[in-house]
């Protein structure tokens, strides 16, 4: 048998497709087959609607223009050489273009660089990384960080651009 970098995972020996299966909400033992049924049987399904909420602890910290200060959030310095302060790599993005024309979902690590603004650490040349740096409060473009969120999204955010 082939033996490839997820046929042996550190601590977790026969479960090379584990994460990527309880992102499905399916068994972390579930085998390739599984995981591609599943994931076909969520292409052909009905979409669901999205369910809006008005009112929620989520709703108490928007900060808009002159307020944006992305210092206020709690971003840990994990070593003096890696960066800068990490913001949002256990939660996924979602981007605006500043004309509004186009979303991105994505899983990234990105780096506060000042009060109200954020670079996303790029691999070269990828065309998808044109927008590298934002300047979030003079663009009037969209940015979302969402933490906590249903599994299901995270996955989605990972498999978009």
């Amino acid at each position: 048998m082939l033996n490839t970098h997820l046929d042996n995972i550190y601590a977790m020996p026969g479960q090379s497709y584990s994460r990527l299966a309880r992102h499905l909400g399916l068994a972390a033992n579930s085998t390739p087959k599984e995981i591609i049924a599943a994931i076909r049987h969520a292409v052909k399904a009905k979409p669901i609607a999205p369910e809006y909420c008005f009112s929620a602890l989520v709703k108490e910290n928007i900060w808009l223009d002159n307020k944006l200060d992305l210092s206020r959030f709690p971003v840990p310095l994990l070593h003096a050489k890696d960066g800068g302060r990490y913001f949002g790599t256990y939660g996924f993005h979602v981007i605006q273009s500043p004309d509004g024309k186009w979303n991105s979902w994505r899983i990234d690590r990105l780096i506060t660089l000042e009060r109200a603004c954020y670079c996303n650490p790029t691999y070269w040349p990828d065309p998808r990384n044109v927008a590298t740096r934002r300047e979030i409060d003079t663009m009037g473009n969209g940015f979302w960080c969402a933490t906590g969120s249903r599994r299901h999204s995270g996955h989605a955010a990972g498999g978009r651009r």
